[in-house]
C-alpha cells in the first residue's frame, strides 16, 4: 500500500493507517536521534511542520488530526526524493538544539489508542 493511500485515503481509526503510522514514527524517531534534538517535527494537517514536539504529542497529533497535505516524502524527517514517487533516507548535518541535554519521556499511547479502539469494535 502506498503512502497516499495509507496517509490520506485511511480512517485514522483504521487498523492499516496505525500500523504504518508506528513504520513513520520510528523514522521520526531515528531521524530526531541522528540528529541530536529534542523533540520531532509535526506533520499534522495544523503544525505543518512548523512546529516541534514530543514523540507522543505528534503520535497524537497524527491520529486525530491527519497529516499535513502532500507529505509523502518525509524530508523533514530524513527522506529524500531520489526519484518519481521514490524516497531515500538520507544524513543530515546535526543541529544542536540549546536545550538539547533535556529528557523528553514517552509514552506508547498508539498501543493504548489500538486497544481502546478493538475494545469499541467488540461492545458496538
Amino acid at each position: 500500500m502506498d503512502r497516499i493511500h495509507w496517509m490520506y485515503r485511511l480512517k485514522r481509526s483504521d487498523d492499516r493507517y496505525l500500523a504504518r503510522l508506528v513504520g513513520f514514527l520510528k523514522a521520526a524517531e531515528e531521524n530526531r536521534v541522528k540528529n541530536e534534538e529534542s523533540y520531532i517535527w509535526c506533520p499534522c494537517v495544523d503544525c505543518k511542520n512548523c512546529q516541534k514536539s514530543v514523540y507522543v504529542k505528534v503520535e497524537e497529533h497524527l491520529i486525530f488530526r491527519g497529516f499535513m497535505p502532500d507529505y509523502t516524502c518525509w524530508s523533514i524527517h530524513g527522506e529524500i526524493m531520489v526519484g518519481h514517487n521514490e524516497t531515500s533516507n538520507i544524513q543530515r548535518p546535526a543541529v544542536r538544539l540549546a536545550h538539547s541535554n533535556s529528557s523528553v519521556h514517552t509514552t506508547n499511547i498508539l498501543h493504548v489508542w489500538m486497544i481502546f479502539l478493538k475494545f469499541m469494535r467488540e461492545i458496538v
